[in-house]
């Protein structure tokens, strides 16, 4: 997120232009399926990072307009933070702990969707078993605030303390998985949310599959955030006491 926001051109450049020579590519090359990968920091996004993989998604979403037949299906599934990946918060307070650093966090407050490295992997493989063209794919994940989770990795080593340091460039106290707009043609189905798309043709034969085929899930019409009630909770201990026993 903070390279972005300190480099937004080649985010634009990576992000956009780059979704896009993949579609156009995949379109041009008659290849059957195209999945993007995705963040929830593309709903209501506060970052550039986040802005760029919005435009990514809508460019995928839309490109199933372009392609003009049902012979190739482009789809996006949105992540949260996956769990022990390089450059994410788990390795870092890891080290903090083990080399007997303080930990750093920017804010006790902020809270985060988690998703296992597994689980992010199974959701490309679901989503590209059901994928039709056009519906973005999101795992059921679990939530948890950084300052509970740094309490749990200070709990290995006593001696470290818990430093905050505010907010980096571009980021934001909580994420959300969907927001009160796409809540409405949001759905429930085997353990994952499913957005239908706003913007291909009513009169399309893939818009009618698509309606067809998640009709029977339960809508949810209402914004999933990471601070809410009703966001799964996440089992901190053993999570962290997995990734130290990893050392």
């Amino acid at each position: 997120v903070e390279l972005s926001e300190y480099n937004p051109f080649e985010a634009l450049q990576t992000n956009v232009n780059g979704t896009n020579n993949v579609v156009n590519a995949a379109i041009k090359c008659g290849v059957e399926k195209v999945l993007i990968t995705s963040s929830d920091k593309a709903v209501n996004p506060s970052s550039m990072m986040g802005a760029t993989k919005l435009l990514a998604e809508k460019l995928a979403i839309n490109a199933n307009n372009m392609a003009g037949k049902d012979d190739i299906k482009i789809s996006c599934v949105r992540f949260g933070n996956v769990w022990n990946t390089s450059g994410s918060v788990g390795p870092i307070f890891r080290n903090q702990v083990t080399q007997g650093k303080n930990i750093t966090l920017t804010s006790p407050d902020m809270t985060r969707f988690f998703i296992s490295i597994e689980d992010a992997i199974e959701l490309c493989i679901k989503a590209s078993e059901e994928m039709i063209g056009g519906e973005i794919f999101i795992s059921d994940m679990g939530a948890a605030s950084i300052g509970d989770l740094a309490k749990e990795f200070q709990k290995m080593n006593s001696k470290v303390k818990i430093i905050e340091t505010g907010l980096k460039a571009g980021e934001k106290l909580y994420e959300e998985l969907f927001t009160d707009v796409e809540s409405f043609r949001t759905y429930a189905l085997n353990e994952m949310y499913v957005i239908l798309p706003s913007s291909l043709d009513e009169h399309s034969s893939r818009y009618r599959k698509i309606k067809n085929k998640y009709k029977k899930g339960l809508p949810i019409n209402s914004a999933l955030r990471s601070d809410s009630d009703i966001a799964q909770s996440i089992d901190l201990s053993n999570l962290v006491e997995d990734l130290m026993n990893e050392v």
